[in-house]
């Protein structure tokens, strides 16, 4: 079995997460049940996680989109709000910052908002 992580959410998602909660009452008699699960009974693999999004994007008509272009675009959405890349690297749980400096883009408006720091 993996390593138990710390996974951070908004609030917004805190509450949508309390509503799942007192939806399924699996998750309220085991502390070690899986949040979401199969037909089966049983826990999600990460191939299962991927499959979804991927069923997810085309339903929505959202080409060349895929579970890792969405870890892509979580890390530059936080580098757009000046999030510490010390702290991308830890939320996307890279060992080598040289790893979570890949993912994050620098976009236009980052390098405009760089540009218009300089005050001259």
């Amino acid at each position: 079995m993996g390593q138990a992580n710390r996974i951070f959410f908004n609030h917004s998602v805190q509450k949508q997460l309390k509503v799942y909660f007192n939806e399924h009452k699996h998750l309220q008699d085991q502390s070690e049940s899986s949040l979401f699960i199969t037909k089966n009974g049983k826990g999600f693999s990460a191939q299962t996680v991927i499959n979804k999004f991927s069923d997810i994007f085309k339903e929505a008509n959202i080409d060349g989109a895929s579970s890792h272009s969405m870890r892509r675009t979580f890390a530059t959405q936080l580098n757009e709000n000046a999030t510490s890349v010390f702290t991308i690297q830890k939320l996307m749980r890279h060992k080598n910052i040289a790893t979570t400096q890949l993912y994050v883009n620098v976009t236009d408006t980052q390098l405009a908002r760089a540009s218009d720091n300089l005050g001259f």
